[in-house]
Formats: structure tokens, sequence, C-alpha cells
């Protein structure tokens, strides 16, 4: 069973560094920073696998400097399904002025991450991101959808 934890820990070392991030609730919440190779053995040692970093930095939480698209194969599919897809989907985001960089996800799909300057908010680019797949569901119907299985 996974645990996900992104809370400090009390009796963190000293060098570990965190920000405090506002949710739109109005709720703040300190998220580790990893700033030197020392903090990310700590992390390790305190039983960290998978690192999943945010997509804004700690100067400015509220826009995002990466447009990220997961494509996960759903029931009847695999892998192989999700990459065929993806430069297809790379394709549409060149056609909107967007660079995207195709990376595995360490589970079993595929990540596409797009360098944004920070100008929107994380609501504005996951429109982008949602637009973004509608396209490519309307180019590619038989082999992707946007419904969410989970």
């Amino acid at each position: 069973e996974m645990f996900f934890s992104k809370n400090p820990p009390k009796g963190a070392p000293s060098f570990i560094e965190t920000v405090t991030v506002t949710y739109n609730s109005g709720r703040r919440h300190p998220q580790i920073v990893l700033t030197e190779p020392a903090a990310v053995v700590w992390a390790a040692q305190m039983n960290t696998v998978v690192f999943h970093p945010w997509a804004s930095r700690t100067e400015n939480t509220d826009n995002p400097v990466e447009l990220r698209i997961d494509l996960d194969p759903q029931p009847g599919t695999d892998f192989a399904d999700a990459a065929a897809v993806a430069p297809a989907l790379r394709e549409v985001l060149a056609e909107a002025g967007l660079e995207a960089w195709i990376k595995t996800s360490g589970n079993r799909g595929i990540h596409l991450f797009c360098p944004i300057e920070p100008e929107w908010e994380f609501l504005d680019v996951r429109h982008a991101v949602i637009a973004a797949g509608r396209e490519l569901e309307r180019r590619m119907p038989d082999r992707v959808t946007t419904k969410w299985w989970k």
C-alpha cells in the first residue's frame, strides 16, 4: 500500500528547506524543497521512492513554469498505445507554439512536459491541457479519449 507525505517531518535537518503554499481554500501547507544533494539523500533515507516535483518554482507557487500532460493506458490499451499517441500530441502542442518533451512516467504511461513562462495560473494551464487533449481526441477518435477512469 502506497503512502504519500508532503509534510516535512518533525526533526528534519536544518538543510531541508520548505516553501509554504496557499491553496484556493486559503489553507496553507509547507512543502519540502530539495535544494542540494544532501537533501535528496535525506529524502531517500526517509523511504522516498518517487519524487513528484511541482510545476512551479518556490518564488512563485501560483504560476506554473511547465505544462504537463499524462497519457495513461486505459483498460484494453497498453504502454505501446500511449507511446504511439505521444508524437501526435507533441505535434498539437507545437501547433500552439509549445515545445514538448516526451518521457516515460515511471509507471505505465507517458508524460509530455512543455516549459512555459509563469504568466498563467494553474487553472488556465489545466484548461490548455484539456483543449490539447480534446484536439487530439478529435484527430484520433479511435485511439484517444479525454474521459477519466480514476
